[in-house]
């Protein structure tokens, strides 16, 4: 029993280092992107467990499978990795940027406290999700600071704003493949 469940778990695993090289935009494919650093755990765990078993040739082939999906999501990762022991002192740098990212949640009404946050925060460019007519409408005393905008209107709970101080490129929309109605920046 314990083999089988052994078995299981390392199929999934496999199958989940490699379903993001489909080319389908379907988030069901483009989710496991965003796992890769709990996979390489998972296969190396999966791959060290696999030798307390009698090796057969399927596990063998079982045994490969998860030691090449471990040296993949370790390919993806190793940028990411800072093997220096010194530290980088980022905040002396004059050439920073700030962002602000909030989900408003629709039905919020607390309008004020958002152009608090925002002025508080003093970001160079602001995402707003969830936002409605009636936030645009509430928020925008802050257009006086922020004058770059683009704003996707959907009743849906999909609006998306972009609000900077600076034009610094050209904002355009998408939206997704899978569907019609969830903007993309």
């Amino acid at each position: 029993m314990l083999l089988l469940v052994f078995i299981i778990i390392s199929i999934v695993s496999i199958i989940g280092t490699f379903l993001p090289f489909f080319p389908s935009k379907h988030w069901f494919f483009r989710d496991f992107d965003y796992v890769r650093s709990h996979l390489l755990v998972v296969n190396l765990a999966l791959f060290m467990l696999s030798f307390f078993w009698e090796p057969w040739f399927f596990f063998i082939v079982l045994q490969a499978l998860l030691f090449i999906s471990f040296l993949v999501q370790f390919y993806f990762i190793y940028p990411f990795i800072n093997f220096s022991l010194t530290k980088k002192d980022f905040s002396t740098s004059s050439d920073t940027l700030s962002v602000l990212s909030i989900n408003v949640h629709q039905n919020n009404n607390k309008y004020s406290a958002l152009v608090d946050l925002i002025k508080k925060t003093d970001s160079d460019i602001v995402f707003t999700m969830e936002t409605n007519k009636i936030w645009e409408e509430n928020i925008s005393e802050i257009e006086s600071i922020y004058p770059y905008t683009k704003k996707v209107a959907l009743e849906i709970c999909m609006e998306c704003m972009y609000i900077a101080k600076e034009n610094f490129y050209s904002v355009k929309f998408s939206f997704l493949k899978v569907t019609k109605d969830r903007p993309c920046i």
